[in-house]
């Protein structure tokens, strides 16, 4: 943490659990680089800290299973680093490839920072390269904020990484518009709120709950399938990914009826891969929602009727989804 960040007490909390040391980041750079961008303690926790293998995790990604297994994979002990991807890719008219001299390839995918694992004593001159890079305004403003400084790191120093090729998916639900709630005609739309990354051997590994955070007072359905998660609203209801990973995947961002989404799409002029929905649960463990949900009291967000839109039930499928 930043000096200031926590107040004692909240420190205290933190100190009295078993094996957990809290440190304050007081190096200049670290502290510097602030001023340029808030996740440059990302990277400045994981030099100050005292291990030698960091797993970095947001604090909104939830691993489905214990990841120590990541620590022990050819991929990772062949190389220094193991990175994940975004939506989208670098496009080639970008001027930080000339400003780094390194190759645009169009099948690299942009790096999604919500989770990363490093062997920091083997690249160590990228993990500092990547701290300066997100103290430079320059490089933060060419290369769209601080996720891709990690990759761009290590392609500079040719530092051998794995990047996992399994293209993220997406967990949310179907919602419809209130006012069209009783229309015969009314659309059903999907909304993403969640990241789905895999492990190298393409299994679900990392929920990265990235939108959940910035939506206003949503009141979900309570669950009625799965019997751990019945006392709960829940907010994953769909998985939702495409066929196969390939060049040119295309996912959208964007504010609709008041809320953030993510949307994975399908356009047969660009010969993308069709999409494919299942239940959430099908995929990842009921017990593994059931304790997140406990841990936040009950409900990922505190829930109230909002008048924009409804949020709907899986097994309501008699209206043709809007993709």
């Amino acid at each position: 943490m930043y000096p200031g960040e926590l107040k004692e007490q909240e420190i205290r909390e933190f100190q009295i659990i078993s094996n957990v040391t809290v440190r304050v980041l007081i190096h200049n750079v670290t502290v510097a680089s602030t001023k340029h961008s808030p996740f440059a303690i990302k990277v400045g926790a994981i030099i100050q800290s005292s291990f030698e293998h960091v797993l970095w995790l947001d604090s909104d990604n939830i691993a489905v299973r214990d990841p120590e297994y990541l620590f022990d994979l050819s991929h990772y002990t062949h190389s220094t680093a193991i990175f994940w991807p975004d939506f989208w890719t670098a496009p080639k008219k970008n001027a930080i490839w000339k400003i780094l001299g390194i190759p645009c390839r169009a099948e690299d995918y942009e790096q999604e920072a919500g989770q990363i694992l490093i062997n920091k004593r083997l690249s160590w001159r990228a993990v500092n390269l990547a701290l300066y890079f997100m103290s430079d305004e320059i490089f933060l403003k060419v290369a769209h904020g601080d996720k891709d400084a990690f990759r761009f790191s290590w392609k500079v120093l040719s530092s051998p990484f794995y990047f996992v090729r399994k293209f993220v998916a997406q967990a949310g639900y179907d919602y419809v518009k209130s006012i069209d709630k009783f229309n015969s005609t009314k659309t059903i739309k999907f909304c993403g709120h969640t990241m789905v990354q895999h492990d190298p051997v393409g299994e679900i590994l990392f929920l990265h709950a990235n939108l959940i955070k910035t939506y206003p007072l949503i009141s979900f359905p309570s669950e009625k399938i799965h019997q751990p998660l019945k006392k709960y609203e829940n907010p994953w209801r769909i998985y939702r990914r495409y066929a196969n990973s390939a060049p040119y995947l295309r996912s959208l961002g964007f504010i609709e009826d008041g809320v953030w989404c993510m949307r994975s799409i399908t356009d047969n002029v660009l010969y993308l891969p069709p999409l494919v929905e299942d239940d959430f649960h099908n995929h990842v463990s009921p017990n593994i929602t059931a304790q997140y949900l406990l841990y936040l009291n009950g409900s990922i967000i505190n829930s109230r009727e909002y008048g924009v839109i409804d949020v709907l039930d899986r097994n309501w499928q008699e209206v043709q989804k809007a993709v």
